[in-house]
């Protein structure tokens, strides 16, 4: 079985879908194709500032074109996105930022990071791996399977 990461973003492309709409809220629409190119390089910027699979991640993010894409962004990289985590994706009032142990990043910098080496989806999740995300995000991983 692919990983969720896979079969969230990359199957759509695969199968000829990347031009339709995989996500749509106030700041605008995004192609499956456009939301892949963008949820890899969040997952690359995350995991240059060192998140990897295995990892809880708190994503506080309320709704909307980037919940969608920091969940899987997460989901991509096997790290768990949740309520607590030496990781933190923020969306405050000055915009969204992304949190370390040490150190406070915007979130357009960890964007523009990751486009240099996007990450690929993992070929595989751990047992238990999506029954654990889908219970956190399921209306993210609904809206778009």
């Amino acid at each position: 079985m692919p990983s969720l990461g896979f079969d969230l973003l990359d199957r759509h492309v695969v199968h000829g879908r990347g031009g339709e709409v995989a996500c749509s809220d106030s700041t605008g629409t995004l192609s499956y194709a456009e939301l892949l190119a963008q949820v890899a390089a969040l997952a690359g910027g995350l995991r240059a500032v060192g998140l990897s699979a295995g990892d809880e991640v708190e994503v506080r993010v309320e709704s909307g074109n980037l919940r969608v894409q920091a969940v899987c962004a997460c989901i991509r990289l096997g790290a768990v996105p949740g309520e607590r985590g030496d990781v933190r994706i923020v969306e405050g009032a000055a915009g969204a930022t992304v949190h370390t142990v040490d150190d406070e990043f915007d979130l357009s910098l960890v964007l523009r990071v990751g486009k240099t080496e996007p990450a690929p989806s993992l070929a595989s999740d751990e047992p238990g791996y999506r029954e654990r995300v889908s219970d956190a995000f399921g209306d993210v991983i609904d809206a778009l399977g």
